[in-house]
């Protein structure tokens, strides 16, 4: 719901907290840039901290995001968290996969990510139904109460595992040149498009930031 389910709720966002079309965008466009620019070094952080740690954190983080969202008074504060949630969502994904990979082995490691891929998949899916329900009844706001309301058992669960955590240091090292290269060619990109509604698609503003993150997404190549 906090992640699938934004979109849904974008209309009575936009009635609640006003509808400036650059800002609503960036409610789903900040989870989408923080998700994907944080998934590059969430494994190294996963590697250094721990898998088990890192689940934590990343799991605090999303909690947190979903509070904030939830009491958010304007846009601004709505964007800023949802760019928040993408960084916890990606912590959350790496560091799962990681320590599915270190507590599961051969014919049950196969198994554990098989559920973890179904659970994303079903997550994902019913995210969009479910969050209509939870909109229609207790308003827009409902579906980051309820994922904070879930992160908290989630993490209640994982400090009450006996799952040992793990770390590996030495395993691997952020490439700090290329994850800022990354980020700034994925910002631009998503940056263009989101205003492309505004300034036009064909504008010298869009076009000029699109054609400078391709440059970027190259070079990081």
């Amino acid at each position: 719901m906090g992640v699938s389910g934004t979109g849904v709720a974008l209309p009575y966002i936009a009635s609640d907290l006003g509808s400036h079309p650059t800002r609503l965008q960036w409610v789903v466009n900040g989870f989408n840039l923080t998700f994907a620019v944080f998934s590059l070094v969430a494994g190294s952080i996963s590697d250094h901290l721990g898998r088990k740690r890192g689940l934590l954190l990343g799991s605090f983080i999303f909690g947190l995001s979903g509070v904030l969202s939830a009491l958010a008074p304007n846009l601004i504060i709505l964007d800023i968290a949802r760019g928040i949630a993408g960084i916890g969502a990606a912590i959350i994904f790496a560091c799962s996969g990681a320590l599915l990979a270190v507590t599961f082995s051969g014919s049950a490691s196969a198994r554990a990510f098989d559920l973890f891929g179904t659970a994303a998949g079903v997550g994902l899916g019913l995210g969009p139904t479910v969050s209509s329900l939870a909109i229609a009844a207790t308003g827009w706001k409902g579906i980051f109460w309820f994922s904070a309301v879930a992160i908290s058992i989630s993490i209640f669960l994982t400090l009450a595992s006996r799952i040992r955590d793990t770390s590996t240091p030495n395993q691997s090292k952020v490439d700090y040149p290329g994850a800022i290269t990354f980020a700034a060619s994925l910002s631009l990109i998503i940056t263009g498009i989101a205003q492309s509604n505004t300034w036009g698609c064909t504008s010298l503003g869009t076009v000029t930031l699109i054609c400078l993150g391709m440059v970027l997404f190259i070079a990081f190549i």
